[in-house]
């Protein structure tokens, strides 16, 4: 009875191991971070993006660009800045595409004087060249970026901070078509609030644009003649100043989530940058009960003076959940994996697999079958 009663207790035991869902966390820089022969000073990060295990994180103030490893932050190389300069600052905001080409913007403090610049890099391996480089229409600030589409043909989405209240503020336009880029296009976005320190486009086509501004998302339509018009406008948590000016909507697994950075209170005071994720079902303007928190992490990136609220955040999307990678001007960078493990847990013993049970239909009745073997509902052996 007793060989029958662990055989039962095993069996109901491996049925019931479920993976849960949970945050892992896979690497953090918060101090000074030597790579190559230079040095992140207090690992000052501004963007950061990812493809293809390569994590891309560009130097604060520098232009600076380095590969590292996605999943254990280990350093891979320097990628090649020859002739990378000028603008406030050398390079502001990364992008990577789906073919492997990355893209970075400088910051430009008065677009109408100074040139916005947009380099390209085929791989990390190459020398960059310059996508674009021109004055726009306005004296004021450019900083950030979004590409939609392909070199083939594509476009350069972008808008100007520095805005104020009940004034017009513009996004930008600049299409490319078989990797040359055009004359910039700008499309007034008129509204009542202000887009200013750091507003930043999340996503952009012919028809919409979105822009996030210390936890504000405002969309707006675009129509055949060039007029936009407020679509909808989000605030979360009812308050602005509390988050950073990037937001990342995506879908795993049939849910939809928004990926952001809380960053400050309601008065902007900089506290601890911090991850937050949210699952959620429609877009519009909502307060947090229209939100779901699923997880929120790390919570020691440390506090420094950023009024403009500018953070680097990208997602990736994995077969059994999703990576996620921050960075701070002023705290650090770190990544981090939500979701099922997708290898084993690496230990010095050699890992034990999991027995396949499962139950069935035999002669009118119920039985086990684990291991090509059958047993009744007591853990009796069938022959």
């Amino acid at each position: 009875m007793r060989k029958i009663t662990l055989v039962c207790a095993a069996l109901f035991a491996a049925m019931a191991v479920v993976a849960e869902p949970a945050v892992t966390e896979l690497f953090t820089y918060t101090t000074d971070q030597t790579w190559g022969e230079k040095t992140f000073e207090a690992a000052k990060f501004r963007d950061v993006a990812v493809h293809n295990g390569v994590a891309y994180v560009l130097k604060n103030s520098e232009a600076r660009i380095v590969a590292l490893d996605a999943k254990t932050g280990a350093y891979i190389q320097d990628l090649d800045v020859t002739g990378v300069s000028g603008g406030a600052i050398a390079l502001s905001a990364i992008q990577v595409l789906e073919d492997g080409t990355l893209l970075a913007i400088n910051c430009q403090a008065s677009c109408s004087t100074g040139d916005v610049k947009v380099y390209k890099w085929a791989n990390k391996d190459a020398v960059p060249e310059i996508l674009f480089a021109g004055k726009l229409d306005e004296a004021l600030r450019i900083d950030a970026f979004y590409y939609e589409g392909t070199l083939e043909k594509g476009a350069i989405w972008t808008s100007y901070s520095g805005g104020e209240a009940g004034k017009t503020c513009k996004a930008i336009k600049i299409p490319v078509e078989k990797g040359v880029a055009g004359s910039f296009v700008s499309y007034p976005l008129v509204n009542t609030y202000a887009l200013e320190n750091s507003s930043r486009v999340i996503y952009a086509n012919d028809e919409e644009v979105a822009i996030a501004y210390k936890g504000q998302l405002y969309v707006w339509s675009i129509d055949a003649e060039g007029v936009t018009k407020v679509k909808y406008y989000t605030e979360l948590d009812g308050k602005i100043n509390k988050y950073s000016n990037n937001v990342k909507l995506f879908e795993f697994d049939g849910t939809k989530y928004m990926a952001t950075v809380h960053w400050g209170n309601s008065t902007g005071t900089i506290m601890n940058p911090q991850i937050i994720v949210y699952s959620y079902t429609s877009l519009g303007r909502w307060s947090a009960a229209g939100l779901t928190e699923v997880f929120t992490a790390p919570t020691d990136l440390g506090t420094g003076r950023n009024t403009s609220f500018f953070n680097g955040l990208d997602v990736v999307i994995g077969a059994k959940g999703f990576y996620v990678y921050m960075t701070s001007i002023a705290g650090g960078m770190t990544a981090c994996y939500y979701g099922e493990p997708e290898t084993p847990t690496d230990t010095e013993e050699t890992p034990v697999a999991t027995p396949q049970v499962k139950k069935i239909m035999h002669n009118g009745q119920v039985v086990i079958v684990r291991d090509n073997k059958m047993y009744n509902m007591m853990g009796v052996e069938i022959n």
